[in-house]
């Protein structure tokens, strides 16, 4: 009887093990063992802008205008712009290609905007690069007084944005990209003077220092896992447990059937025996 009592045991653990055993195989065989996952590389942009002229140094400390001053228009009708860009990220930058220039936008309240070239464009195939351009405020002025002529508007104060236009196609990480960077700084121009445009969010040294974050989008695999019990478990690993508890399952049903079968075979020997006594 204990024999027979420890049989049952085991029987009722080997139900355990398969039911375990099969929910497992289920659940990991009906996951998949990878997943994509986002995995985006990030680049930046990095501009600097810097505008100068000469100035007679018995109104100025220097002889030199400096970046953020006023530029008076009756000591200056021209002054030069320089912009440098550089191109970072912590992934490998390789296959540069695409254009440069530099324009000049002349805008006015109602709407009106023209656009005039202040470098020709060029060919680009490195992630940083210096620029300058002049800026010759005779030219802006015949562009404002011609728009004044024909429109017969006349205003006293338009803008004049400074623009560079980078367009470079390149691999981050050996992703392609196609980026694009436009930044700009403004001056509000009257016949008078031009003053660097700022407001209350960004200050002279941010408007002459543009940043921009770019993306080169991807996606890696990853492991897939499963929750079990508040604890999670590869999806791979959980399928090759459950394909052994599965095997270990029937080796030990085999046995189970194996040794039941002998004690079945004993037992009915035994009462044989015990019926040949007894005549």
């Amino acid at each position: 009887m204990d024999m027979y009592n420890k049989l049952s045991d085991f029987l009722y653990i080997i139900f355990a093990f398969f039911f375990a055993a099969f929910f497992l195989a289920i659940a990991s065989f009906s996951s998949p063992i990878e997943s994509s996952i986002s995995d985006d590389y990030e680049f930046m942009n990095y501009g600097t802008f810097s505008y100068s002229s000469e100035v007679p140094d018995d109104i100025y400390d220097n002889e030199t205008l400096n970046s953020g001053d006023p530029i008076y228009r009756q000591i200056n009708d021209r002054f030069m712009v320089s912009f440098t860009y550089e191109l970072k990220s912590e992934m490998p930058i390789s296959a540069i290609e695409g254009t440069y220039q530099m324009v000049g936008i002349i805008s006015e309240a109602s709407g009106w905007e023209k656009t005039i070239q202040l470098t020709a464009p060029a060919l680009i195939n490195i992630k940083k690069f210096t620029s300058s351009a002049e800026v010759n405020l005779n030219i802006v002025q015949s562009v404002i007084d011609n728009f004044e002529e024909q429109t017969g508007i006349t205003s006293n104060r338009y803008t004049l944005t400074i623009q560079p236009q980078v367009n470079l196609a390149c691999k981050i990480g050996g992703r392609k990209v196609i980026n694009v960077f436009t930044p700009e700084f403004q001056f509000s121009m009257d016949d008078q003077k031009l003053v660097l445009i700022q407001d209350n969010s960004k200050t002279a040294t941010d408007i002459l220092n543009p940043t921009q974050v770019g993306v080169a989008a991807g996606f890696r695999k990853s492991a897939n896992t499963l929750s079990i019990l508040g604890l999670k478990i590869n999806v791979l690993l959980a399928r090759i447990i459950s394909v052994y508890l599965i095997v270990a399952v029937i080796i030990a049903a085999l046995w189970f059937s194996v040794k039941n079968g002998y004690l079945q075979l004993n037992h009915l020997r035994s009462r044989v025996i015990r019926k040949v006594v007894k005549k």
